[in-house]
């Protein structure tokens, strides 16, 4: 076993760090070593490489992030967004906001992804700057076909209106981002802890200014990721030094209690929701013979708990059939098979449901199950109450109902079967929940966002929040 003292392994990080910094001393130690090959051989001769707990798939992409961009830089193979920025050039005079996506599909901006560029927009237009989208996960596609993705992008967020049509708007993939002219004087804007990640990787090799980034953040993200590199990476972020901007009361009071998250109260944002879409939905709501129950599943995101779902639905189906109650099963989110809850009785999977589809379809439903193990309020719960249904929902942390409308229940099927009959009793007693959405305040989940943008703008440019709030007043 090899031992290495105190003071090597401290010459061992500064030297990695200047071989990061310094081009130069970069090119004089490469010339002064040993041809690559002859080391990795020799390497590979005297020790041997255990990697059983390495899936063939998690090792290819361990290879291609460390192969990806390395030139000889520390962080390279943390994940694979950890080498995303560190080729950009600050050369711009005209300043930007940079917003980092991993990813953006024109027609799939909805929740998270459409929020960020909410936010995006109001804070590139209170910054005065044009606003930039940067995606820095790698699309598969050739140069020109991610040429045409990204006007793509650009036209269908500024017609579809989730970005300010004020906005001089502009899209950067992947493999441009090394050629693109960034500015000094740019702000730069995370929306997903690997893209905070990628910007902290940035800030530490001195290509970016730690003080000109903000962090969006929507949910408690380490916990979508096992214990690992990556749950631990996800944490980091939080205690990046970013200006945050938190999506939701409950999650920036999960974050300071559980990460010591120093969060502003002026720092967090009520959740939009599409109210005169649930108005209109809530408005033509009609009676049915059957109990119309919808189930918001999603197999592939272990947050939303399926498994549990699908275990309290057939426990309920089987209690509906012995009280006799006539009730039909639905559900949507995800493509995929029906389900079938008991003999003769199969809920209908709807698959993902197009935006005005989807709020046609809530205008049917009766009783909804909804989960979401995490701290950030789900958007279906109160999608399904705000529209006049009954919302069946789970517990988290502490967590309690934000609306009339709302039934809270344990992580437990027995309980949530329990909840499901009697929002069942209720929809049949009331025909359809009440109260309408015209009677919810949802000031309780955080201030309007365009506070919270002139909060951010404060933050970066020294001054007291109020002097923004009065100009931005003076101008409306």
């Amino acid at each position: 076993m090899r031992t290495i003292t105190l003071s090597a392994f401290v010459d061992y990080l500064r030297i990695s760090r200047a071989y990061m910094l310094d081009s130069s001393f970069r090119l004089a130690l490469r010339r002064s070593l040993p041809d690559r090959a002859a080391l990795v051989a020799s390497s590979e001769s005297s020790e041997e490489i255990h990697a059983a707990d390495v899936t063939p798939q998690k090792q290819r992409e361990q290879d291609e992030a460390l192969s990806a961009n390395n030139d000889g830089n520390p962080y390279a193979g943390l994940t694979a967004t950890s080498m995303a920025l560190v080729n950009v050039s600050t050369t711009a005079s005209v300043a930007a906001l940079n917003v980092i996506f991993l990813e953006v599909r024109p027609y799939a901006i909805f929740a998270g992804v459409k929020t960020a560029l909410e936010v995006a927009s109001a804070l590139a237009l209170a910054l005065d700057v044009q606003l930039r989208i940067v995606l820095v996960q790698s699309t598969g596609l050739s140069r020109d076909d991610e040429h045409a993705l990204q006007h793509e992008i650009r036209d269908h967020v500024t017609d579809q209106g989730f970005v300010d049509s004020a906005l001089e708007v502009s899209v950067v993939g992947p493999s441009a981002i090394s050629t693109t002219e960034f500015g000094s004087a740019d702000f730069w804007l995370a929306t997903h802890w690997s893209t905070a990640h990628a910007l902290d990787v940035a800030c530490r090799s001195r290509l970016i200014d730690r003080s000109r980034c903000a962090y969006l953040i929507q949910d408690y993200e380490p916990g979508f990721n096992t214990w690992s590199t990556e749950f631990t990476l996800a944490r980091a972020t939080y205690h990046a030094g970013f200006v945050p901007i938190v999506n939701s009361v409950p999650l920036a009071e999960y974050l300071r209690k559980n990460e010591g998250a120093q969060i502003s109260d002026r720092a967090i944002f009520a959740p939009a929701f599409d109210l005169d879409d649930l108005r209109r939905t809530y408005e033509s709501r009609q009676a049915h013979p059957r109990v119309r129950i919808f189930y918001y599943g999603r197999p592939s995101k272990p947050r939303n708990l399926y498994s549990l779902g699908i275990s309290a639905l057939r426990l309920a189906a089987q209690a509906t059939q012995t009280l006799g109650i006539p009730v039909e099963f639905f559900m949507a989110g995800e493509a995929g098979p029906d389900v079938e809850l008991m003999d003769g009785m199969t809920m209908k999977n709807l698959g993902a449901l197009a935006r005005e589809d989807y709020f046609t379809f809530l205008s049917t439903v009766d009783v909804g199950l909804s989960l979401q193990y995490s701290p950030h309020p789900s958007h279906p719960p109160f999608d399904l109450a705000l529209s006049g249904a009954l919302a069946v929902t789970n517990e988290f942390d502490g967590r309690t109902a934000l609306h009339a409308n709302m039934i809270l229940a344990p992580t437990d099927p027995d309980e949530l079967a329990i909840a499901l009959i009697h929002a069942v009793e209720r929809s049949i007693e009331s025909q359809g929940g009440t109260p309408s959405p015209y009677e919810w305040n949802g000031h309780q989940l955080g201030a309007c966002l365009r506070d919270v943008i002139n909060e951010t703008v404060a933050i970066f440019d020294g001054r007291d929040s109020t002097d923004i709030r009065q100009k931005a007043d003076h101008h409306d």
